[in-house]
């Protein structure tokens, strides 16, 4: 075990992306060496491009994990369209 625990608000935040839709996209990084915390969400309406605008902020050498809400349509197989 590393020893690097995961704040609350990156489960809540994760679970809100997934189940309710809310935001579009969130930015986690670690704090203190110690703790996986939430450093930026992105509104629901934000593009891909904030999202990777946001992921870089931290800078050069510095560790950011994304979760981005990619919606897509699927064409099923065998449809006319």
């Amino acid at each position: 075990a590393s020893g690097v625990t995961v704040a609350d608000i990156c489960k809540t935040t994760y679970d809100e992306i997934k189940k309710d839709k809310k935001h579009r996209y969130v930015i986690f990084y670690i704090k203190d060496e110690k703790q996986i915390d939430v450093e930026v969400i992105g509104a629901r309406d934000a593009s891909y491009d904030a999202f990777l605008e946001d992921l870089q902020k931290g800078g050069s050498g510095e560790c950011r994990y994304g979760l981005f809400d990619f919606e897509y349509t699927h064409q099923c197989q065998g449809t006319s369209e």
